[in-house]
């Protein structure tokens, strides 16, 4: 197993020359595997969202493109455009009707 690290570094100069800068770094232990991904997604998109990411219980039931619930310690969701984008988190439990959406 491998360790993955995280780094992410903001930096602002604001209007009054004042640099302002932050660094975060994470080390997640026991990564198996990898993925990474692009996808393009219109900005003038209209409708009930696009699903990008979807999680299963088990592998049993994983279908493509899907990822097992407890195989993920780290997601990272980045805009690269200017464009101001919604991003919906929604976690549906169907056997107890439980939904929560995170905005």
């Amino acid at each position: 197993m491998s360790n993955l690290t995280v780094s992410i570094q903001e930096k602002i100069t604001l209007p009054n020359n004042n640099i302002e800068t932050a660094i975060n770094t994470v080390t997640i232990p026991g990564i198996n595997q990898f993925v990474r991904r692009i996808d393009t997604i219109p900005y003038d998109f209209e409708g009930t969202g696009v699903g990008i990411i979807s999680f299963v219980n088990s592998e049993s039931t994983q279908t493509p493109g899907s990822f097992v619930n407890s195989d993920v310690k780290y997601i990272r969701i980045t805009n690269l455009v200017v464009y101001r984008v919604l991003v919906n988190l929604q976690q549906v439990v169907f056997n107890m009707e439980e939904y929560q959406i995170f905005h």
